[in-house]
Parts: C-alpha cells; structure tokens; sequence
C-alpha cells in the first residue's frame, strides 16, 4: 500500500494547524505580523474562531491520515480547502498587489495542492486495482 495519502494528509494537518493556535491563544499579536492595526472584541472573536475551525481541519485530515477509509475524503477536503485558499491569495495578488511575506505562503499551498492531487489519483488507482481483485476473486463473504 501506497504511504503518500497519508503522508500528504500529516503534511496538510501541519500546514493548516499552524497558525491555529497562534489565532486561539493571541489573535491580536497575529494580526499584528499581519500589519494589522489595533483589533477591537468583534475581530478578535472571529479570528479566535478561524483558529478554531482551521484546528477541526487538522483533526479531519489527521483522521484520513490514521484511517484507510477516510483517507480517500480527507484528500478531496484538503484538495478543495487548500485549493480555495489558494485561490483566495491569487486574487489578492491580483486585486490588492504582491504581498511581501505572504509569498511563501502560497508556494507551500501550491506545493501541498499539487501533492494532494497526485495522492488523491493514487488511492483512486488503489480502489481501482482493490476491485478488479475483488472481482476476479468473486463475491466478498462475510
């Protein structure tokens, strides 16, 4: 069996739980690095909760990295979630311009959506070559 889905879903977990504590735990320093003036209640409140959800990511995709049958799911939400995200700074860097420190930011999101895709198509093959077996052993009993 193939490592790489699982493999690329720790990576995913990683990425996208970085900054989520950093957000739960100081939000105001957080968007200080972001150049981000004085935050009143309601903004630290959302960014509190983006680091939350961006948490329940990162249990979801380390989830498919543990669990065979969730691995398949795991990579299409990590797909269409870092795939958004990149899509999110493109446009920025359309609209607003070329952001200084968030460059690297989406060299990483374009490396991990490129490798979320080739794991996506290999557990796909997987599947495939699962149930021709299944098919040439006959019926599953049980």
């Amino acid at each position: 069996m193939n490592k790489l889905p699982a493999i690329v879903l720790v990576l995913l977990a990683l990425a996208i739980s970085l900054p989520a504590l950093p957000l739960l735990l100081a939000p105001g320093q957080f968007a200080a690095g972001l150049s981000a003036g004085p935050l009143g209640t309601d903004a630290l409140n959302e960014l509190r909760a983006v680091g939350g959800t961006r948490l329940a990511v990162a249990l979801l995709l380390g989830y498919g990295a543990w669990s065979a049958k969730g691995r398949r799911p795991a990579l299409a939400g990590g797909i269409v979630i870092f795939g958004t995200t990149l899509l999110g700074r493109v446009l920025s860097t359309v609209i607003d311009g070329v952001p200084g420190a968030m460059l690297k930011p989406e060299i990483a999101e374009t490396v991990l959506v490129a490798l979320a895709i080739l794991a996506f198509r290999v557990t796909s093959s997987e599947q495939t070559g699962a149930a021709a077996i299944g098919s040439v052993a006959g019926p599953a009993r049980g």
